[in-house]
């Protein structure tokens, strides 16, 4: 919209964070931290409807205003400035503006969908901040007890609309945020519903960031069964004679969706390619690919005599399926199973572990790539499941401690009926 514009701060020069570089074009997941931001803005309904506010050294080498086409403009010394130098430059040129977005670059996490939320927001109300419980004790210099029911955390990004903001913006003030600077009379909506905001501020921030990015877990409140599967779908399940398998091909029989669920000696997994799918599948071309099967062994049965085996059954095999998908040229929706051993590997099953572990990053660096396909790669990743071979692994283990294969369904069935991509669903006992 004409009379909605968006301000990215990316003045700062990370003095906390302690690096050469300022932290804002740091890496995050082999990108800069800022293109998050960039990206989120871009995919809203602002579309170019913003720019970034740099510091003088980014301004004058305008490396991220070539690399990702975006208006670079000069900050101040201070966060304020900083905002006032973008403030002005909207009054300038873009004077329609109604309402403005603020967002700092180092918090990546932000989603195009809160911009529209937020500005709808500001129809009834004069800024929307994005508010912050606070679940931590509060302490005060003198031991005073806090209620901290009586506070909350402010963090960007911030809305607001434009004519007041600029009524009330003082650049020299020493207000940390602009919300602090309008009237009391100000009409203000607290945005409590954002989470995982995470602000990189010290090195270790980087490396929680990469792992937040990949956070997304399964809701047992959130039940997606067989049915939700669109009517006359085909489906491929390997590995349907194991545990979880035989519980998907159960579920598939009694909705009478058709499907095919190889035996070992009609289709090899460690010596699967596209020509032998061709041949065993035959006319009977599916629509969703649903990989159950799994190797695995002990490290005192020989790491590099088990290697080949375990990696051709757990990595190559699903390389092999994605190939099969783009030779088809359909849309098609492929699930495939990980492990949570793939987050940190496992003392005694090393091999099975790199193997899921290659699972995650299968899925991570080939799921845009193929969605342009409409090809749909995911992944569900549980934690133990209570199927024969984890009882063979684990002879001693408790059944309390494991997953029903009827915990682990629901996201496959998710996975097998949307067009979603990249996504590694998170299973875990309890959720």
């Amino acid at each position: 919209m004409n009379n909605e514009f968006g301000i990215i701060l990316a003045g700062g020069i990370g003095a906390r964070f302690g690096s050469s570089v300022p932290k804002q074009y740091m890496k995050l997941n082999g990108r800069e931290i800022i293109s998050y931001s960039i990206e989120s803005f871009r995919e809203s309904r602002l579309g170019e409807n913003f720019i970034l506010v740099c510091n003088e050294a980014e301004y004058k080498a305008q490396n991220i205003a070539k690399k990702y086409g975006v208006t670079c403009i000069q900050g101040g010394t201070t966060r304020n400035e900083s905002i006032y130098n973008g403030l002005k430059y909207v009054q300038k040129y873009y004077p329609k503006t109604e309402k403005v977005v603020i967002h700092d670059g180092v918090r990546p996490f932000f989603q195009s969908r809160h911009i529209a939320t937020y500005f709808d927001l500001l129809d009834e109300y004069e800024a929307v901040i994005t508010a912050v419980k606070i679940t931590d004790s509060l302490g005060y210099k003198n031991n005073t007890p806090v209620n901290r029911e009586e506070y909350y955390l402010i963090q960007a990004p911030e809305a607001f609309r434009f004519s007041l903001l600029m009524k009330y913006f003082n650049k020299d003030s020493a207000a940390t945020t602009p919300l602090h600077q309008l009237p009391e009379t100000a009409k203000i909506y607290k945005y409590f519903d954002f989470k995982y905001n995470l602000k990189i501020t010290y090195p270790e921030d980087l490396f929680i960031a990469e792992q937040y990015t990949r956070v997304v877990f399964n809701n047992s409140q959130n039940c997606y069964t067989v049915d939700t599967l669109e009517k006359n779908k085909k489906v491929l399940i390997l590995g349907g004679s194991g545990g979880l398998g035989q519980e998907v091909v159960r579920h598939l029989k009694e909705a009478e969706v058709p499907f095919r669920a190889p035996a070992h000696k009609e289709l090899d997994l460690e010596r699967l390619s596209v020509d032998a799918l061709n041949a065993y599948l035959k006319d009977f071309i599916p629509d969703i690919i649903i990989n159950c099967a799994a190797a695995t062994t002990v490290d005192s049965d020989g790491l590099s005599k088990q290697f080949d085996r375990i990696f051709s059954i757990n990595l190559k095999a699903d390389f092999v399926l994605t190939e099969y998908a783009e030779s088809v040229g359909k849309e098609m929706n492929i699930v495939l199973i990980s492990s949570s051993s793939a987050t940190r590997g496992r003392e005694n099953i090393a091999l099975y572990s790199a193997s899921k572990a290659g699972v995650n990053s299968l899925v991570e660096s080939l799921s845009k790539k193929l969605s342009k396909k409409n090809i749909y790669l995911n992944a569900v990743v549980p934690e133990k499941i209570n199927t024969p071979m984890i009882q063979k692994l684990h002879g001693d283990i408790s059944t309390h401690d494991l997953l029903d294969v009827r915990e682990v369904l629901s996201p496959i069935w998710y996975l097998a009926s949307h067009k979603v991509y990249g996504k590694l669903i998170q299973v875990r006992k309890g959720l």
